[in-house]
This record gives C-alpha cells, structure tokens and sequence, in this order.
C-alpha cells in the first residue's frame, strides 16, 4: 500500500476525496466574500480534514472488516496544527475546525481517547501522503514553507496520542492555558465561518448530487420579476419605493393582503441568499409553498420544530439529506421560524453554519410585532452581535418602542388607501344557514371571502359541515 491507495471511502480514495472537498471549499469561501487570510485557512482545514484516516483501523473499515475505527477527526490534529502559529487566532480556528468536524467542541470532547494511541499507517505511507498534499498547497497558493514533516515528529513525541494535545499546557497571551481551552476561547465569527466551509464543502462531496452553487441564488431578482409579470402584477407605490432602497435596515409598515410580502422580496433584490422568518409555524408553512412557487421548489427550504413531517409529505427527495441542508440554513431561500435563528446564537446544533451562512443573507423578519420581551431580548442581543448582510422588519403593526429597540432605519409605509380597504364582508343573521347558500357562493365567485355566522341552536353541526364542503 502507498499513500494513493489510502481509502476515505469504500469506492473514494483519500486523496480524491481531499482535492474535492478542497475545490469545493475555495468556490464557498468566494462565494461568502471571506478575507483572503480566512479563505487560507479554511482551505487548508478541508485539506487536512480527514489525513487522520489514514490509520490501519479505519483503512480496515473501507474494506468491509468489522471493529472500531480510531476518530479521524483526533487523529486529523498533529497535521493541521502545525500549518500556522498557535499564536494566531486564525490559524487555531482551522485546527479546532478540524477537530470538531464531526462533534462540537465540549469540554470533555476524546478525552477519553488521552491514553489511547492512534494506529496510523506506516511512516512511509505518511511522507508520501503529506508529500502529495504539497503539491495541492502550491496549486491553491495556500502559503509556503509549511514544515508539515513536524507532524511526523509531533505524532512521535506523543506516542501517537493526539489526544494528549488538547491537554498540553501551553503559553497563549502571557497565560498558561490548554489547547481545549484556547480552541473553546477563539473568536466565534472566525471558527464559524472556517468551519462552515470545511463542513459544507465535505457534506456536499459526501453527497455527490449538490455543489456550491447550489446553497446560493443566482438572478433572484430575476425570477421575481417573471413571477410578478406572469401574473401580470402592478407595483403598487410602497413596493416601488422599498425595492429602491439601499439602505441595510429597513422597515415596512403595510397591511396584510396588500402585497407586503412581494415588497420585501423586492427589497431583497439579488441577494445571494435570503431567510423569510415568521412567528409560527403554520405561517411558515404557507410562505414556503409561496416562495417556492418564485424560486424553484428545490430552491426554498423549510426550517422549524416540525419541518420534517411537511416535507416528508411534500418533497420526492430523501426527507433526512433535504432537513439537514435545511436545518442549517443552506437552502438558497429559507423559510424559518425565528427560534432557528435564535438558536444559532444560542450555540444549538451545528451553531456555526446558521450564523455564517445568516450573516450572508437577506434576512427577513414578518409579523415583527407578534414576539414577547424575552424572545425580542434574544433577537436584540444577536443583532447586535452579527448583523446580517441586510436586515428588514415588517408588520401591519409596529410600535415606536420597537423600532427603537431593534435600531432606527428608513420607513415605508403603504398608501393610505390600503389601510381603508374592507378584506372581509361581515353578515351576522338569525335565519337557518341554508338559506344564504346561494348568496354566500355568489359572494366567493366574487373573490369576497366570506364569513357566514349562524346563531341557530341547537344545530351548529349543519355550519360546520357547510363551512368544510365549501
């Protein structure tokens, strides 16, 4: 066996699955705008990832042989750790990204692996391995003079227990700490967005029917407007007046059914990305099926507690792969619940992939007016935290104390007339419901809905029978 034989999965081998997940990861970090120093690192995380394959346990496993395989991920660390200085925060997002690609980072996260060496390939096999991957830091000018044969060194001088790393005290800033620690202390913004790259990039070569550009939209606000025009829509004048707007906090003050969800998607114009969130679940609902009716049924995503129950029921793909891309925001377009939101910031599951890939977004928030101080009190502090690419409120109802807790930005308001318009056509009556049959349905064709209230006793059963049928 040499280095090219090594397997990362049954039918892949190591180093293939390395320069794809590697491509893949440099079209993301364009695609998110990151700093050429961050796109560095991320880059070198996908490289590394999964070097820490290569031990005769889980070589053992791609061939079909039954047993434990030593975690990949711990034995990934000796590699990546010494591409940078660990005094640079940067440098130590890559590695604690690599270490947490398949586990979060907890505070007890293979310690019980401190005793336990890891059974790597022979020498041989590892210089021939890292000696390729030189050639793939050249191709992708990811630095120079990288000494990754220390590694070699490193795995020795720890008796290959790469777990005995995170343990070492170390000199960081003037103080003595373990690596756990400083990997636990790093800057929040620049660990996610690394390990956003590296795991979306490695779930989507893992999944081999996606590829970055599927996590974006392209000319968003092009099919807008073929949607607007198919259904030969007239922009109203607060519609026409938001989409101008530059501004990256905006907020829209415009009454149900008067087409306020068509303005916010105007104002979202060509971003790349966009988050709708609403309060409930049921309005989540019924906003996805509307978006996905403007971006493509495979563009718009759902995102709350019960998601999976309606896209089992409304979506030929595989249920498990679509909820997970969605989970995490990386859908193009998703409909969201705010909880979603809050809990990126709340560090709930794969934290790190909600708030970089929110961050690169028109985020959307419906119905503003609908949360209690506590859930606003979340909603302040992660905005203020990480604000997103472009923000805008909405609601037929927004006090001035809102609007000042969540920051000041221009105002759009709906004409005046919207605010007179009659939605409904209220009759209450105390005559039998079946006489208004014929009036009730001259009523729908119309396009009036139509509430119909029968105060009759003792035979409510006939209105709701009536009410379903209709």
């Amino acid at each position: 066996m040499d280095a090219r034989d090594l397997l990362a999965k049954p039918d892949e081998t190591l180093l293939e699955h390395l320069k794809k997940v590697v491509e893949e990861g440099r079209k993301i970090a364009h695609f998110l705008g990151l700093s050429p120093e961050m796109r560095e690192k991320a880059l070198l995380a996908c490289l590394f990832h999964d070097l820490g394959k290569a031990t005769e346990s889980f070589q053992a496993k791609m061939r079909g042989e039954r047993g434990r395989a030593y975690p990949h991920p711990l034995a990934s660390l000796p590699f990546i750790i010494v591409t940078g200085n660990l005094s640079d925060p940067l440098s130590l997002a890559a590695a604690a990204a690599v270490l947490t690609h398949h586990s979060p980072l907890t505070k007890d996260l293979y310690r019980e692996f401190k005793d336990k060496s890891a059974d790597y390939v022979s020498e041989e096999i590892l210089k021939g391995l890292l000696r390729e991957l030189l050639d793939l830091i050249d191709e992708y000018q990811l630095g120079d003079h990288f000494p990754l044969y220390e590694s070699l060194k490193l795995i020795r001088l720890y008796n290959k227990r790469s777990a005995l790393l995170l343990e070492q005290n170390l000199r960081f800033g003037g103080e003595t700490k373990t690596l756990r620690l400083v990997f636990k202390e790093l800057p929040s913004q620049e660990y996610a967005a690394i390990k956003t790259v590296l795991m979306l990039a490695d779930w989507l070569i893992s999944s081999r029917k996606f590829s970055a550009e599927d996590l974006f939209l392209f000319e968003g606000g092009n099919k807008l407007k073929a949607y607007l025009s198919q259904k030969n829509w007239v922009l109203r004048e607060f519609q026409r007046k938001i989409s101008q707007l530059p501004e990256k906090r905006v907020w829209l003050r415009a009454p149900t059914g008067t087409g306020k969800t068509e303005a916010l998607l105007l104002w979202a114009k060509d971003a790349e990305r966009i988050i709708y969130l609403l309060p409930t679940q049921a309005t989540a609902n019924a906003m996805w099926k509307r978006l996905r009716d403007i971006y493509g049924e495979d563009k718009v995503g759902l995102a709350h507690g019960r998601a999976g129950y309606i896209l089992r029921k409304e979506i030929e793909e595989e249920p498990l792969d679509f909820k997970l891309w969605v989970s995490v925001f990386a859908k193009p377009v998703v409909v969201a619940t705010l909880d979603q939101y809050l809990l990126a910031h709340l560090q709930g599951r794969h934290w790190e992939i909600r708030r970089t890939l929110a961050q690169n977004s028109a985020l959307i928030m419906d119905e503003i007016h609908s949360y209690d101080p506590y859930t606003l009190g979340l909603l302040k502090a992660a905005l203020e935290k990480e604000f997103p690419y472009k923000l805008a409120l909405a609601s037929a109802t927004l006090p001035e104390f809102l609007i000042s807790l969540l920051g000041k930005g221009p105002m759009v308001e709906a004409e005046k007339n919207l605010w007179e318009r009659k939605r409904h056509k209220i009759i209450l009556h105390t005559d039998r419901l079946d006489n208004f049959i014929f009036e009730i349905v001259e009523e729908a064709r119309k396009g009036i809905r139509f509430w119909s209230l029968s105060i009759q006793w003792p035979r409510p059963k006939k209105f709701i029978s009536f009410y379903m049928d209709f």
